[in-house]
């Protein structure tokens, strides 16, 4: 069951075709929809972390957004342990007290709307003052333009908590286009690790697509951009740690996806198209999976000075996993399958672009959680 704020109105979503429309929402700590625009739009999120304070600083760099576009929503977001009533400067302009948008046991999520400071790309300083313990604070802008895809935008936000021996997993969903999609989530207060405060799992209708969740930003928060397949209609996303007793403790103040509308191709689609569409989500959100877990038990390996790492074995075992993917979609899906489903070029050619497109992903996935050790990756 979807969290009542938003329940009401994401029923209503088919008929907001064109302008952004803010959620109407109520005390619940779980992130929930609170924005949503259709059309050719697009959204960015940023974030920098803190290792613990009252008076986080520093700057985002915003690099996606076309030139002439339309700001449609853009909010800062800071996330403090209780005790604070904190005030913050963006871009140069004093924003006065953030509005307090949620709280759970540890955490309350403050938020500050900055739509009409987001002048186009470039670099925003931001700062804030009066946390009784802050982890950095986070940026979300969501914009139109023609020359971006048909699409939906939706923003979650609140004040989820992953918490040491009691929550072990937190969801939110979205109502969604069904089409390739791009995930953002942010999270903070969360530990680098080593075990017990690690292996975190980022679950997207079920499938692992990323974690763990270790500070990818510094102490301490992380900042995940992930590659997706949404269905039409109600996608979840879900975070999840191990039930050992021993879990990391972090909040979850915002979660974002940008699912794009294949091109003049909305489903139904035809029998074939919609068998080649479903392989093709469950083929690539396999395959990140796989070469996530592949990569990173080397380097978990290596870190916590167990066995060496068999590379050979592992080169093996990845190339294996990439060729029956590849062997999968020539099973599943013809050039006139691709073709309806929106993509350009011959079957090889698209099924190869996928594919590198996964290893792509999975690779900046670990870079981003190990990097600390990925300069020296076995």
């Amino acid at each position: 069951m979807m969290p009542s704020r938003g329940r009401q109105l994401l029923f209503g979503l088919s008929g907001l075709l064109a302008l952004g429309s803010l959620i109407i929402r109520d005390a619940f700590a779980l992130p929930v929809t609170s924005f949503v625009s259709n059309g050719p739009v697009g959204a960015e999120v940023g974030a920098f972390p803190m290792s613990g304070g009252s008076s986080p600083s520093g700057s985002f760099t915003l690099t996606r957004i076309p030139v002439g576009a339309t700001i449609e929503q853009a909010w800062l977001y800071g996330d403090g342990w209780p005790g604070g009533g904190p005030s913050a400067v963006f871009a140069g302009t004093p924003l006065g007290a953030g509005v307090a948008i949620d709280s759970n046991t540890h955490h309350v999520t403050f938020r500050w709307d900055v739509t009409s400071l987001i002048a186009g790309n470039g670099s925003y300083a931001a700062s804030a003052t009066g946390f009784a313990t802050n982890h950095g604070l986070g940026l979300v802008v969501a914009f139109r333009h023609p020359s971006l895809p048909a699409g939906r935008v939706i923003i979650n936000d609140g004040s989820g908590e992953l918490a040491h021996g009691t929550t072990f997993a937190e969801s939110t969903t979205f109502d969604a286009l069904a089409g390739p999609a791009t995930l953002w989530l942010y999270t903070n207060g969360d530990d680098p690790g080593p075990l017990p405060v690690t292996g975190e799992e980022i679950r997207f209708n079920g499938a692992i697509v990323g974690g763990p969740i270790d500070a990818n930003l510094g102490l301490r928060a992380s900042l995940f951009e992930i590659p997706v397949t949404a269905v039409d209609g109600v996608n979840t996303l879900e975070i999840r740690t191990p039930a050992d007793g021993g879990a990391d403790n972090f909040g979850w103040p915002l979660a974002v996806l940008i699912s794009s509308a294949l091109p003049d191709h909305f489903p139904p689609f035809s029998a074939n198209g919609a068998r080649c569409q479903a392989q093709i989500g469950k083929v690539t959100g396999g395959l990140h999976a796989k070469l996530q877990k592949k990569h990173a038990r080397c380097l978990d390996m290596d870190a916590a000075g167990q066995r060496a790492c068999d590379t050979i074995m592992r080169e093996t075992n990845i190339n294996r996993a990439i060729e029956r993917a590849k062997a999968i979609l020539d099973e599943k899906c013809s050039q006139d399958d691709y073709g309806e489903l929106g993509f350009s070029g011959t079957a090889d050619a698209v099924r190869d672009g996928l594919v590198q497109k996964v290893i792509d992903s999975a690779e900046a996935l670990i870079r981003a959680t190990y990097a600390a050790d990925y300069a020296n990756k076995p």
